[in-house]
């Protein structure tokens, strides 16, 4: 049992986004023994099972959402049906993407646990190792270009221009 998958929920509008993101992940060492895993956007319950099945295989879920302002509405309905479907310590949703971008604050008010600013090829592999890795949001603090809702406040760890 591999102990952490990362679910990419695949549409038309993140094709390249997201094979950005897996082919970031790939590269990086810390990222070895990850399994990948892209999952369609489809009926709500269909991706549900899906998800449920990869709990079964897996310690750890990463369902990873990279969206535009455009595809707001579609992202906020699918991610509080798989929340209220899917009650499970175990699952991390994250978003990413030009909305999760300009609006952290808002993205994470629609149901997400985490997410990443920016361009994510460098902070994306930092925090999936550092979810893999730590059973708290605590261990977020070292990677840099994330946002998360500890105790109530959102934090942000800043570094989201990394061509500095």
């Amino acid at each position: 049992m591999s102990d952490t998958a990362i679910a990419f929920i695949c549409s038309n509008y993140n094709k390249y986004s997201v094979s950005a993101l897996a082919g970031a992940l790939e590269s990086a060492s810390k990222t070895e023994s990850l399994q990948l895993y892209f999952l369609s956007v489809k009926k709500p319950e269909v991706l549900g099972d899906e998800i449920s099945a990869l709990l079964g295989k897996h310690g750890k879920v990463a369902v990873c959402f990279s969206f535009a302002t455009t595809n707001i509405i579609q992202v906020h309905k699918l991610v509080t049906v798989l929340r209220s479907k899917l009650i499970d310590p175990r699952i991390t949703y994250i978003a990413g993407g030009p909305h999760a971008t300009g609006d952290p604050e808002g993205t994470l008010a629609l149901g997400f646990d985490i997410v990443v600013i920016g361009e994510a090829e460098e902070s994306f592999p930092e925090l999936v190792s550092s979810l893999s890795n730590g059973p708290s949001f605590s261990d977020l603090r070292a990677v840099k270009g994330v946002a998360y809702v500890e105790n109530g406040a959102i934090i942000k760890t800043g570094g989201e221009d990394r061509s500095t």
